[in-house]
This record gives C-alpha cells, structure tokens and sequence, in this order.
C-alpha cells in the first residue's frame, strides 16, 4: 500500500464468518484477524480496503460491537 485510501466503508453483516468465507470465494483478501466483536479488515481484488463486523450505532453515532 503506497498511498492511503480515500474512503473506507464498514459494513454490518449478520455473521462474519460467512461473509469473510464469501469475500474469499470472490477473490477477496483477509487483512486482519477478527477483533472484539468480530470487526476484520479485508480487501477486494483490486486491494480496496473495507471492514466487515456485527456492529451497532450507539444514540450517540458510535460503533459498538454486538
């Protein structure tokens, strides 16, 4: 990675062991190992950087885990 990306986008998915395996399927990358409620770094083909987790907004906007 020579340059930091312009946007990073999380998405919430319901179990993130079945969508790290479908990312994978697709020619996704893993970056990370899964972090305190489930959040992992992964990339698509292209090397574009996203996070994947089981979060929650707080009243306050916050992303807590589940």
């Amino acid at each position: 990675k020579t340059i930091k990306d312009r946007i990073h986008i999380d998405f919430h998915v319901d179990d993130v062991d079945v969508a790290i395996a479908r990312i994978l399927e697709l020619g996704g990358s893993q970056l990370t190992e899964p972090r305190v409620g489930g959040g992992v770094t992964m990339a698509d083909p292209e090397g574009n950087e996203f996070c994947i987790g089981a979060f929650r907004r707080s009243k306050e906007g916050v992303r807590t885990p589940l």
